[in-house]
């Protein structure tokens, strides 16, 4: 399945000026060439690294074990939000420069897919706790200033009710109304991707490493591997950037002073929109008084997030039934009237965070910094931060690298790329996750037509290499468990089919296995007592 890289052009790795490179010719370069700085790691912060050293000029590749954004930064809240938590912390600095960045990439993205929106925090339980979000919604918005999304407002009792009539009316004494923005993050992720390949970078997903030797006279020699293929062979580079979150250390970069992680698991349910028709997010708080929340995208209702230590591979992560219960017993506890149960999620999901230090009792406490850390022979690590920092921390990290440091290069990304493959409807997550809402209710032939165009696009312009790429990043599917939908897993393995010309055994196996996958992911829940 060679489809070739968005933005990847011959300038970018050699002289002259072609077309899109395929997935054999970017390999042969990989192999061929040396590079400034190899990043490794797919993920948000990795693509942002990339980009940031090549628009200062640096020749830089990405190598990406699985798929751009298979780990945490596909399967977040789906915010670009300050933290307003952390304030809690003291942790003003974070807060302030992830709301100025909040801003900046709302005035970067493309406004059909990130969506400011109106955040409902009920103000209940004692005085003290009232007041207290009352002035930390205050400073919130002191520290957004200028960059602030929309007003805050103190609503009475009433009002909240009118807006949110399911909410628990026990307790409740009104509630402020603030604002920040919803993002798809795996198309955050994939812009980033392309962001750096237009600047010049060579971006592979499906390339893993598998161990860094430091050579004699400088420089690393990188030992990869094809995964598609199996094919293994080294990259020359100067310098490397570990920026693999929950998997650092897993191939040996820095000789010492390695970031120490504690990752954290969180989980998110998802439900119809028509389950609680919300016009607005709503935050409730657990009952260890950790926020979560429930967010309205498009047709879908997205809750999270839990958070909890986690000492397993991140790639098997999942959700567990403590975790579900958890999680369902917040949505009862703040809409008594609106019966939730496991059986009616249409997706669970589940990320790792790579979240630093280890002296907090818990992971809720540790901090949602960034760290960069790097030695003399030219390795970086850069791991923490939240979604919504991505590029301060990509800043970080190249200003560690032997590379030169001023501005950005003529010729670097426009301040805006849009991506017309990921724009959508207004208020909707993605382009993917309504387009296969509407094929699984009352699906028109021109829908079917939609989703083969999409598909063959995911192929020829964004990297998608198998079906879990297509359906679980480039569509963004979450509503995997809903009726029918096995027929759009089979439409868009016909539609991979036709444009790779796989055979019909292939296409089939690629059905059963990814089938099969989403049904062990749901198998083990069904042991909790979801009511």
């Amino acid at each position: 399945m060679a489809g070739g890289a968005p933005g990847i052009r011959a300038e970018a790795v050699g002289n002259d000026v072609g077309p899109p490179l395929s997935r054999p010719d970017r390999l042969a370069r990989l192999e061929s060439l040396q590079f400034d700085v190899l990043v490794v790691g797919g993920g948000i912060t990795g693509a942002a690294v990339a980009e940031e050293a090549a628009t200062r000029g640096a020749t830089v590749a990405l190598v990406e074990r699985d798929d751009y954004a298979v780990g945490a930064s596909g399967h977040t809240s789906k915010l670009l939000h300050g933290g307003l938590r952390y304030l809690a912390q003291g942790k003003v600095g974070l807060v302030r420069e992830a709301l100025h960045e909040r801003s900046r990439l709302l005035g970067q993205l493309d406004p059909a897919w990130v969506h400011p929106i109106p955040f409902l925090l009920p103000l209940d339980g004692p005085l003290s706790s009232r007041l207290m979000n009352r002035f930390g919604t205050w400073l919130y918005e002191r520290l957004a200033g200028g960059y602030r999304l929309g007003p805050r407002s103190i609503l009475d009792r009433q009002k909240v009710l009118e807006l949110v009539p399911q909410l628990e009316p026990r307790g409740l004494h009104g509630g402020v109304l603030y604002w920040e923005a919803i993002v798809d993050d795996v198309a955050l992720t994939l812009f980033r991707v392309e962001s750096a390949a237009r600047a010049g970078a060579l971006v592979l997903n499906h390339v893993e490493a598998l161990a860094s030797e430091r050579e004699t006279a400088g420089g690393f020699r990188v030992r990869v591997r094809d995964t598609l293929t199996r094919r293994e062979f080294e990259v020359r580079c100067r310098s490397v950037v570990d920026a693999t979150g929950a998997w650092m250390g897993r191939v040996p970069i820095l000789s010492e002073n390695a970031p120490r992680l504690s990752p954290s698991k969180g989980i998110h349910l998802v439900f119809r929109r028509e389950k609680l028709p919300l016009h607005v997010a709503v935050v409730l708080a657990g009952p260890d008084g950790r926020p979560t929340f429930i967010l309205p995208t498009g047709s879908l209702l997205v809750m999270g997030t839990t958070d909890t230590a986690y000492d397993g591979d991140p790639g098997d992560v999942r959700g567990e039934p403590p975790d579900v219960e958890y999680l369902l017993g917040v949505l009862r506890r703040g809409f008594p009237t609106v019966p939730f149960s496991l059986e009616e999620a249409v997706d669970v999901y589940a990320g790792v965070r790579p979240l630093l230090g280890a002296s907090a009792s818990t992971t809720s406490e540790l901090s949602r910094e960034d760290v960069e850390a790097f030695d003399p022979n030219g390795a970086v690590a850069v791991a923490g931060g939240k979604l919504t920092t991505h590029r301060a921390m990509a800043r970080r990290a190249v200003r560690l690298l032997p590379i030169p440091q001023g501005g950005p290069t003529p010729g670097g990304p426009p301040t805006r790329i849009p991506l017309p493959s990921l724009q959508d409807e207004p208020g909707a997550l993605s382009m993917g996750t309504e387009l296969v809402a509407r094929l699984l209710r009352a699906p028109r032939p021109e829908d079917w037509e939609r989703l083969r165009i999409r598909v063959k696009n995911a192929m020829t312009v964004e990297q998608a290499e198998t079906l879990e790429d297509v359906l679980d990043r480039r569509l963004h599917a979450l509503n995997r468990r809903e009726p029918g939908f096995e027929a759009v897993v089979r439409a868009a393995a016909e539609a991979m089919a036709t444009q790779s010309g796989g055979s019909t055994e292939s296409r089939e196996e690629a059905v059963r296995s990814y089938l099969e996958r989403r049904d062990h992911e749901f198998a083990h829940l069904k042991g909790g007592n979801h009511g």
